[in-house]
């Protein structure tokens, strides 16, 4: 696992944040995090595929 470094939490961060912001006032954060989450679940099964091609 690559280390995380203090830029790279920022800038994670810095999208969780952006995403949070892009909705404000228009649903509650319960419903954005949801958003994040149904993204994550999309992305994540490509990721370990490409992982595991590489291997």
């Amino acid at each position: 696992m690559k280390a995380t470094t203090p830029k790279k939490m920022d800038i994670e961060l810095s999208l969780l944040v952006a995403i949070f912001e892009l909705h404000e006032g228009e649903l509650p954060a319960e419903a954005i995090g949801k958003i994040v989450q149904g993204h994550l679940e999309t992305v994540e099964p490509y990721y370990a595929s490409q992982a595991q091609s590489r291997n």
